[in-house]
């Protein structure tokens, strides 16, 4: 897809070209904001207090664009998200486990979904949200590949995962799951956008993003993935679906012969350690989250503080990393906000379903179509087993594809 550049001429035009720029440095800090961690090893504090200043400068930058245009915030999304983050703040402000030592961890990274919210918002009310998605997704890309780079550089030796029979990643800096989701991300956008002229670099970009991913086995991203994959191929219509299905076919060819044994090991290695029996300690974790919960049905903990709370219960699972949290979307809801932000959390996604109910009937673009649809899905699937969609990235993910959907369905009268 080509573009014309035009110079700005207007105060509309300099805000789009603004807020385009914001929008590729914010989406490639996305991908990159996993680095991080790499540079401070040593504190985990800088790195927390980086990633919530860079993401609140991007979302100031927003909100000066979003004042000049009060009609911005015309959506029933950002009512939705925002109701469910207003709930969050009000349960954290409320509760007794909020404390000096964990307060600005907590409002900081609320004041980072927040913002995160406002962002996402603003620029899609005054950009096309199909040059939105291709310009997001070049910078995401990048992003990635250069934490990628980082990580190899800072680590080689997680570039021998298949000699050591270790998974793609630092279990301590940057945990395979987190890398693995972030592939998934770009392999969705890689299948179903063309976000390159060149088909043989967007071809090369996917094939590596799905050996990424397949190299951290987060067998969460990637059963998502496959799902996902499965769907939008339902979606598409005509040669596209084929040209398509032929090039995940090579794909999987190319992977099976080059870490085809590695993954057969590491499944193997799953079920011989009986991790399956309880998805790696999930089930436990989530019976000691509904005892909790029990206990403060209404408002919940508040943000971020499961692993203030476990510290201190005897009855908490032994694990041997801080239970940061539930590992399931909604049960991480429950814990946070109670019954009350799973009210408000269930609908904003019962609003997100009706969008692409919508979408597939009405969108005339069927790889766009597809890539909404399999964004979702593979969200959906991963909020099971992590609870990240709780205001966390894939929060923000789903978020950025949902008022993409709702801007485009908008255009089309009638239908929002």
């Amino acid at each position: 897809m080509q573009f014309p550049v035009r110079h700005p001429t207007s105060s509309n035009s300099w805000a789009r070209w603004v807020a385009r720029l914001l929008w590729s440095g914010l989406w490639f800090w996305l991908g990159f904001r996993l680095a991080v961690p790499l540079f401070f090893a040593d504190n985990l504090f800088i790195v927390t207090a980086i990633n919530v200043f860079v993401i609140l400068a991007f979302a100031s930058g927003f909100m000066i664009l979003g004042l000049s245009r009060p009609s911005l915030f015309r959506s029933w999304l950002f009512l939705w998200a925002s109701l469910y983050w207003l709930v969050t703040v009000i349960s954290s402000l409320v509760s007794p486990f909020v404390t000096h030592e964990n307060i600005f961890r907590v409002f900081g990274f609320l004041a980072v979904s927040g913002g995160m919210i406002l962002a996402l918002v603003v620029f899609f009310s005054i950009s096309v949200p199909a040059y939105g998605l291709i310009w997001g997704g070049r910078a995401y890309i990048l992003g990635v590949l250069s934490a990628t780079i980082v990580l190899v550089l800072t680590n080689p030796s997680t570039v021998a995962f298949i000699e050591t029979g270790s998974r793609f990643g630092d279990p301590d800096l940057l945990h395979p799951n987190v890398l693995g989701i972030t592939c998934a991300i770009a392999v969705v956008y890689l299948l179903f956008v063309r976000l390159y002229r060149m088909k043989v670099l967007q071809i090369g970009l996917t094939i590596i993003m799905i050996i990424a991913l397949l190299a951290t086995f987060s067998k969460t991203a990637i059963v998502a993935t496959l799902v996902a994959i499965i769907v939008g191929f339902w979606l598409i219509r005509g040669v596209q679906r084929w040209l398509l299905l032929f090039l995940v076919f090579c794909i999987a060819l190319a992977i099976t012969w080059l870490i085809g044994d590695y993954l057969i090991s590491q499944i193997r290695g799953y079920w011989d350690a009986g991790h399956a029996e309880t998805l790696t300690g999930r089930t436990v974790l989530w019976s000691w989250v509904l005892d909790r919960v029990n206990e403060r049905p209404v408002f919940g903990y508040g943000y971020m503080v499961m692993k203030d709370v476990a510290a201190f219960d005897s009855r908490a699972p032994s694990w041997t990393i801080p239970i940061a949290q539930a590992h399931n979307a909604y049960l991480d809801v429950l814990f946070t906000s109670g019954y009350v932000g799973l009210a408000f959390f269930s609908m904003l996604w019962l609003y997100c379903l009706r969008l692409l109910f919508l979408g597939v009937r009405e969108l005339r673009e069927s790889t766009l179509r597809a890539y909404y649809v399999a964004t979702f899905v593979v969200l959906f699937v991963r909020s099971f087993t992590e609870g990240t969609l709780n205001l966390g990235f894939d929060f923000w993910i789903a978020l950025a594809a949902g008022l993409a959907l709702e801007k485009s369905l908008r255009a089309r009268r009638g239908f929002l």
